[in-house]
């Protein structure tokens, strides 16, 4: 997991949140290419920090790219489906 972007993002999360909402997103775009089925319960669980920091508009693109460039990762789909994502 990209260590430094997540605990800036918690450092920022009060004062900045939707700064913070970007660094999980840019966390996860970063650790989800080479994830394995292991990495995957954290990296939803930045995205759900992301949509609750982020206007819709934001967050949900990014979501939409991930949803269509990693749709053969069946376990990450049943996560994001789980986690109301």
């Amino acid at each position: 997991m990209s260590v430094r972007l997540v605990e800036l993002a918690r450092a920022l999360q009060s004062a900045q949140p939707e700064a913070a909402g970007a660094l999980y997103l840019r966390a996860v775009e970063a650790d989800l290419p080479q994830a394995g089925a292991t990495h995957y319960a954290g990296l939803v669980s930045l995205l759900q920090r992301a949509s609750r920091l982020l206007p819709e508009a934001r967050w949900q693109p990014a979501l939409a790219r991930i949803k269509l460039e990693y749709a053969r990762r069946p376990k990450l789909m049943a996560l994001l489906r789980e986690a109301g994502l």
